[in-house]
């Protein structure tokens, strides 16, 4: 039976694989609109470090949304992806949900039920998936109950969904009905690859200015905004601490070294994060996932 509900196509996946190609592919052949589902790239002038990309001939919405001293929480993104999706819808147009904050797109995807007032916590999730156990136990008891421990996408999404609300996974209000008929795409590529890829975009990123680009944001607004812990930008603080002064080559050199390394890991967990989840479909060009999401459209 055909679904009655507005369709929605997801490109998600790791950093470094491909996912603004592909949702720009599928955008052109399916007369489509981009929505932006990445944490990070919300903050205006925050364009260097966080990779931005936003294509000439494709609208792209909630990018730019915030300055980097505002929080902008899982609770707003749920709120203005779901109304931006609505609009495309009404133009007659193909929404495309493209990033790879998976907390947010299944936040929106499987309609979590959020507190509107979030507690504004800084966290670095461990590296280790026994790390990820012991802090979900810490900051939520009776997850050992509720919780499959043994699987890490489920430890990964209560971790996330506590720091991201400031309300234990166990207190949140069950998941609502999804509003979407949803196809969810990922470029399928191989971590060293990527990681390779990692390496020269993070020396093009300072090639390309991001020394400046940091030192105009630490000037507008400090270091202690939740936008500038973000990878890209923390690792300048690192490095040469509180006070700003223009990096030495030897300096440069850690921080790239810095950058790099936390990139790994960060697409690291949004591996284990998406490889768990069933309902993605891989695709091996933008292609194969143009033709998925043409069929998808017209069923």
């Amino acid at each position: 039976m055909k679904s009655l509900k507005p369709k929605l196509i997801v490109v998600c996946g790791t950093t470094a694989s491909g996912k603004t190609q592909l949702a720009s592919e599928i955008c052109r052949t399916l007369n489509g609109e981009m929505v932006n589902a990445d944490s990070r790239q919300v903050y205006r002038g925050m364009d260097i470090g966080t990779n931005k990309e936003i294509p000439e001939d494709i609208p792209l919405h909630l990018v730019d949304i915030a300055n980097p001293d505002e929080r902008y929480t899982l609770f707003q993104f749920k709120s203005d992806a779901a109304q931006v999706i609505s609009e495309i819808v009404a133009r007659g147009k193909v929404p495309v949900l493209v990033g790879g904050t998976g907390l947010w797109i299944d936040g929106l995807i499987y309609n979590y039920q959020l507190p509107k007032k979030t507690e504004e916590i800084y966290y670095e999730i461990p590296e280790t998936e026994d790390e990820q156990v012991q802090l979900l136990l810490k900051v939520d008891p009776d997850s050992q109950f509720q919780v499959d421990l043994k699987n890490p996408r489920r430890v990964l999404r209560a971790l996330k969904v506590y720091f991201e609300t400031g309300v234990p996974f166990t207190k949140q209000p069950k998941l609502g009905e999804s509003q979407y008929d949803v196809l969810k795409l990922a470029p399928q590529a191989d971590m060293a690859v990527i990681e390779r890829k990692i390496v020269d975009r993070t020396n093009q990123m300072v090639d390309s200015g991001l020394v400046k680009e940091v030192a105009n944001l630490v000037s507008q607004y400090g270091w202690e905004h939740e936008a500038m812990t973000s990878i890209g930008y923390r690792e300048f603080r690192e490095v040469i601490g509180d006070l700003w002064h223009n990096p030495a080559p030897e300096e440069i050199k850690e921080i790239k070294q810095k950058i790099t390394l936390h990139t790994r890991q960060y697409a690291k967990r949004q591996l284990t994060w998406f490889k768990r989840d069933p309902s993605i479909y891989w695709v091996q060009s933008p292609e194969q996932g143009i033709k998925r999401a043409s069929d998808f459209v017209k069923l």
